[in-house]
């Protein structure tokens, strides 16, 4: 805790630069008897290289105990050292003292102490993974929209990572993807991938029991167009009515907000479906 017990004790903040920099203080105070008298807080500007008053002194027969400290170098360019100083009747005693580049924050929280926090990155977030709830099957060469993994993305840049759990009715019918985004687009480029049974070369079947030496390759669709209308069809898979895998990896900048929408279909006329449990992950990097 920091405690202010008389009424010359106050907090103050040394700012090195003239950078930007707020300051929340939270504090509680206490009467002589030490019973809760009060809560209060305290919201300081800072714009210069100065020394400023940042928690202000108790009344009298009061003890301020300060909760938290809040203090965020919101300049979009200077970085700035700041030093909080407890001032005991004009005496100077500096508790804690870093650089803040621009974007971050020193933080005290009583029972934690000091400790700086890193500045967000602007125009990153934490990856949105969307499952699909139900199957969902195609029994046509004509490619429709697999509408529980739609998302809509915002602009910027993206990249995309599916992770298809499918079937197939028969041996004999094969799969078909494309990635489509109902916005504007300036750049869109992506790989469909599957697992072989073959081992030096590419291969149009979709095969999940490949175990022996040597290990098999992974095969590839590749575009770097979107589309509804797929990107290319294998032609069989390893075993009907049986889990296979299918990844398809992408990048994107968007210009106009959308959705980013998987298309599926089928070789021939027969069945193959997109699992549910099969997932999206998207993630915003600019």
């Amino acid at each position: 805790m920091l405690l202010l017990v008389n009424t010359t004790d106050k907090l103050q903040l040394i700012t090195s630069a003239a950078a930007t920099v707020d300051v929340h203080a939270s504090f509680a105070d206490f009467n002589s008897s030490f019973a809760t008298s009060g809560l209060g807080k305290q919201n300081t500007a800072i714009t210069t290289a100065t020394t400023t008053d940042i928690v202000a002194a108790p009344g009298a027969s009061t003890t301020r105990n300060v909760k938290t400290l809040h203090i965020r170098n919101k300049d979009a360019a200077l970085s700035c050292d700041v030093t909080v100083v407890y001032d005991q009747n004009g005496t100077d005693f500096e508790l804690h003292k870093t650089t803040l580049k621009p974007g971050e924050a020193l933080e005290y929280i009583e029972g934690i102490g000091f400790f700086t926090l890193a500045a967000a990155v602007v125009g990153q977030s934490i990856p949105i993974v969307k499952a699909l709830s139900g199957d969902q099957s195609n029994s046509t060469t004509t490619l429709t929209e697999v509408t529980g993994l739609s998302v809509l993305t915002g602009v910027g840049t993206f990249i995309f990572d599916y992770y298809l759990l499918m079937q197939a009715a028969a041996t004999t019918t094969g799969l078909r993807f494309s990635v489509n985004h109902d916005g504007t687009v300036t750049a869109f480029v992506a790989n469909i991938l599957w697992g072989t049974n073959i081992a030096t070369a590419s291969d149009d079947v979709n095969a999940q029991a490949h175990v022996a030496a040597a290990a098999a390759v992974y095969s590839t669709f590749s575009a770097r167009a979107k589309s509804t209308l797929g990107w290319g069809t294998t032609t069989d898979v390893d075993a009907a009515a049986s889990d296979l895998l299918v990844k398809i990896t992408g990048m994107m900048i968007v210009t106009v907000d959308g959705n980013i929408e998987l298309w599926h279909g089928s070789e021939v006329a027969a069945a193959t479906t997109v699992k549910a449990g099969s997932s999206l992950v998207l993630t915003k990097t600019g």
